[in-house]
C-alpha cells in the first residue's frame, strides 16, 4: 500500500513523546488496592497467623513477654517468607507478560513499525490486517474489504463491515479484524476506550 498516495506520514518521534506525556500509556489499570497490599491483607487474615498473634497477645498480657516475643518473631518470619515468595512469583509473571505482550503495526514518519500495544499513542496510524487484534479505538482513514468481530462489545456473532465512508467508520480495542485491511487514526487509548469504560463501570458494581 502506497502511504505517500494517501498523504499519510504518521507521528514523528517528538509527537510520540508529547502524545504520551499528555495521554499516558495504552493500558487499562484496575483501581483499588495494589497487589502488594492485597498480599499483606491475605497474609494477616490467615487463620494460623491470627491464632499466633492472639497467642502472643495473651502471653504478653499474662507477663510472659519472652514467649510473646518468640511468637511475634515466628509471625514476622512467616510474613517475610511469604512476601519473598510473592516477589519471586511477581517477577516471574512480569517476565512472562513481557514475552506475551500483544504487538501492533503503526505508521510513524512514513515507515511501518511493530511496537508493543502499550506504546500506541493518540493520533498514531494503525495498520490493521486480516487476523490482527485491534488494540486501541480508532477512526478508519482507508479500508479494503474490511470487516471486524466486535462480539466482545456488542455480543453480535457476525462480522461487521467497516469503511471510511460509512457511519461505521470506527474500530475498537479488544476487537479483531476478520477480513481485509484498514488504516486508522487512534482516537482513544487505555481506560478511555470503549472497552476501558466497560471495565471502569464494572469496578463500580457492588456485590449484594
Amino acid at each position: 500500500m502506497q502511504f505517500e498516495l494517501l498523504n499519510i506520514e504518521g507521528l514523528n518521534a517528538a509527537e510520540v513523546i508529547l502524545s504520551r506525556k499528555a495521554n499516558g500509556e495504552n493500558k487499562i489499570v484496575a483501581e483499588g488496592k495494589s497487589a502488594f497490599v492485597q498480599s499483606l491483607i491475605k497474609i494477616f487474615t490467615d487463620p494460623m497467623v491470627l491464632l499466633l498473634l492472639a497467642a502472643a497477645f495473651i502471653y504478653f498480657m499474662s507477663g510472659r513477654r519472652d514467649d510473646a516475643i518468640f511468637l511475634l518473631a515466628a509471625v514476622f518470619f512467616e510474613v517475610g517468607i511469604s512476601l519473598y515468595q510473592y516477589s519471586r512469583s511477581k517477577n516471574a509473571m512480569d517476565v512472562l507478560k513481557a514475552f506475551t505482550k500483544p504487538k501492533s503495526k503503526v505508521l510513524r514518519e512514513g515507515s511501518i513499525s511493530e511496537i508493543n500495544s502499550e506504546e500506541i499513542c493518540i493520533d498514531d496510524i494503525l495498520i490493521i490486517e486480516e487476523g490482527c487484534s485491534i488494540n486501541a479505538d480508532a477512526i478508519i482513514n482507508h479500508s479494503n474489504d474490511f470487516t471486524a468481530d466486535e462480539s466482545i462489545l456488542t455480543a453480535e456473532s457476525f462480522a461487521i463491515a467497516k469503511d471510511q465512508s460509512s457511519i461505521k467508520n470506527q474500530i475498537f480495542q479488544g476487537t479483531s479484524a476478520i477480513t481485509g485491511s484498514a488504516i486508522a487514526r487512534v482516537v482513544a487509548i487505555g481506560k478511555y476506550t470503549e472497552l476501558g469504560k466497560i471495565g471502569k463501570s464494572l469496578e463500580k458494581t457492588e456485590n449484594e
